[in-house]
């Protein structure tokens, strides 16, 4: 089957101006050119566009549709493609988490306003011009953040590395503020055959309201030297680990349930594909980490 460009983007319901951007972007290619010298495609044309479409539907942008591209067909691509999904799930719940703190903040401004103007006086305006206009630290405005409350929790859940079958796991966490610093100290034990145990301490500064990116360092007794990146969004986190002597990166998604609860789950990754990954439930507790 011999398609124009016109025929093919009425097949696939997209403009011609589209597929020509699709081709731009390296994403298709034309099978040849007709007698009149128009560029013809082909049924993997459709399947192609079709793709591209479903994965924007999800979420992908159009530099990682490529990257998918190149995985489909592959053997052994599906580990990959998990990797996709689980990052994309990540950024999802990023967005999520930022633009409700987005939404309570507006809804706050709007209650603010209704309960003092007067007079048909709007002091949204005037908010507007005068609020700073260099962004702050989520950090500042996460105020139901664990990291908040120094205390002890504990946590259960699940662990799975990558060829073995999910096994559970429980641990401590200990949170202190120690000269202008959260301490984190996080232990983890899994319930398989050779008792695995993990702690990692955080060590994350107290960010001036100034301060954009929020950094932290941190000692795993895994992976040694730790560096990462944590947002806040409303009572929810997200962390981004950089395993220095290792090419290990990993992300960790938790969800405040409420003040004594939340709801995690991460992945590590080695950029080809998932090593581990993870799900569990933090509560707020009075016992103290053993020394």
């Amino acid at each position: 089957m011999e398609l124009t460009i016109s025929q093919l983007a009425d097949k696939v319901g997209v403009s011609v101006a589209t597929v020509r951007h699709y081709e731009q972007e390296g994403l298709l290619h034309p099978v040849g050119r007709n007698q009149s010298n128009y560029r013809i495609y082909d049924e993997t044309s459709l399947e192609r566009i079709k793709f591209i479409k479903s994965a924007q539907k999800l979420g992908f942008s159009l530099l990682e549709v490529r990257q998918l591209l190149k995985l489909d067909g592959l053997p052994n691509a599906c580990p990959s493609a998990l990797d996709f999904l689980i990052k994309k799930s990540f950024d999802i719940k990023s967005q999520i988490t930022l633009l409700t703190n987005q939404k309570d903040n507006i809804e706050s401004l709007m209650k603010q306003f209704h309960e003092k103007s007067s007079n048909g006086t709007c002091e949204f305006f005037e908010y507007l011009e005068t609020m700073p206009v260099s962004p702050s630290s989520e950090l500042i405005f996460c105020r139901h953040s664990y990291l908040f409350d120094a205390g002890n929790w504990t946590l259960a859940g699940n662990f799975q590395q990558n060829g073995h079958p999910s096994v559970g796991m429980t641990g401590l966490v200990n949170i202190e503020h120690v000269n202008n610093l959260w301490e984190v100290t996080r232990t983890i034990v899994l319930k398989d055959p050779e008792k695995t145990e993990e702690t990692i301490a955080f060590h994350i500064p107290v960010a001036p309201p100034e301060d954009v990116d929020q950094k932290f360092i941190a000692d795993c007794s895994v992976f040694g030297d730790v560096r990462g990146s944590i947002a806040f969004a409303g009572g929810d986190i997200f962390k981004y680990y950089d395993m220095v002597d290792h090419d290990v990166k990993g992300y960790e998604f938790l969800r405040r349930i409420h003040t004594d609860l939340y709801e995690a789950n991460g992945v590590l990754s080695n950029g080809s594909k998932s090593i581990s990954w993870w799900d569990y439930r933090m509560e707020r507790d009075s016992r103290k980490l053993d020394s």
